[in-house]
């Protein structure tokens, strides 16, 4: 086996592994666009600091805040 034959060899080799490295990272990504949404991040009670303009600090629910400021969820949980 001469140089030539060598190196074209590990070309081969290199460009096979990236062949598959590739094709299982795409299976991979089509496994996990259609899987479904069971391992969402769960919903977990959130509470806040919040500090008025004396410097009083307090302390609430991240929904009671929602709530109170009246911002609108997009899920239409709040």
């Amino acid at each position: 086996m001469n140089n030539n034959t060598k190196a074209i060899t590990g070309l081969s080799v290199i460009g096979g592994l990236f062949v598959l490295f590739k094709l299982l990272h795409f299976v991979h990504t089509i496994y996990t666009v259609t899987e479904p949404d069971d391992n969402e991040i769960k919903v977990m009670p959130v509470t806040i600091i919040t500090t008025d303009s004396s410097g009083k600090k307090d302390t609430m629910k991240m929904e009671d805040y929602l709530r109170q400021s009246k911002i609108i969820d997009t899920t239409g949980k709040y």
